[in-house]
């Protein structure tokens, strides 16, 4: 090992503060400031730094809990969980599922985590043309079933048990923030349209029917699904009447068929 790779992970240590290195001892002392005080002011900003990328990353998160509290979940999830990531934009990327574990009698807290966290995805979510409802005239009667769609990258689906969406609202519009609570379980769409965020509740059906197609899942499939819910006769018209609402959202990109 070269003595300045050496060198760089004996401060990366330090900075980290993960375990104790004798880095001090190859810096240059200096009467005012020793090297002990010198290295741990970059161990202070670097923990700093990853408070302010987590309060960016969770600006409604940070204004529920307080700073206070919010510094506190900022330093356990530091200390368990160092960034990975070239980019401080993706740190935090597991910090719902830590709060869910961590504070169970809460629940809303990691979920209002989860929610915020999709919802900045969708807002960074590539770019991607959305397909046009006419196209889908292009496919004869016989490819249909075996007809697969390709979503937006910004489409995300999740359950919810607390009024975490309700909570995220108020707080990034400045209202009165509605007590915590727990609901009756709820499925949930998030995506983007036209640049900007959107999310609406799922009823079971279309929640069903959406996930077996994000799941690569076939016309065919999704048709077979809906089948739980209405009467066989009814269900080509409210799998078409999905679809449609779904392009009409911008949330499909492409049509295939094998």
């Amino acid at each position: 090992m070269s003595p300045l790779l050496e060198l760089q992970r004996m401060f990366q240590a330090d900075v980290l503060g993960a375990q104790p290195s004798s880095f001090a001892t190859e810096v240059v002392e200096h009467p005012a400031k020793p090297a002990a005080v010198r290295i741990a002011i970059y161990r202070d900003a670097y923990r700093i730094r990853l408070r302010e990328a987590l309060a960016s990353n969770y600006p409604q998160l940070k204004r529920w809990a307080g700073d206070e509290t919010f510094d506190a979940i900022a330093d356990a999830y530091i200390d368990t969980h160092p960034s990975h990531q070239p980019s401080v934009r993706w740190f935090g990327d597991t910090l719902a599922a830590v709060l869910s574990h961590s504070l169970p009698a809460q629940p809303w807290i990691g979920e209002l985590a989860q929610w915020e966290w999709l919802m900045s995805l969708a807002f960074d979510a590539v770019d991607r043309a959305t397909l046009h409802p006419g196209r889908l005239a292009e496919f004869s009667a016989e490819q249909w079933p075996e007809l697969q769609f390709e979503f937006h990258p910004s489409v995300h689906c999740l359950i919810l048990r607390t009024n975490a969406p309700a909570l995220y609202k108020a707080l990034s519009e400045g209202h009165t923030v509605a007590a915590p609570s727990h609901t009756h379980e709820m499925q949930w769409l998030i995506w983007r349209q036209d640049l900007t965020p959107r999310y609406r509740s799922l009823d079971p059906s279309e929640a069903g029917a959406l996930r077996v197609v994000l799941d690569n899942g076939t016309f065919e499939s999704m048709c077979t699904a809906l089948c739980e819910w209405y009467p066989e006769e009814d269900v080509p018209m409210q799998a078409a009447s999905l679809l449609r609402e779904w392009l009409d959202a911008q949330m499909i990109c492409s049509a295939a068929s094998p």
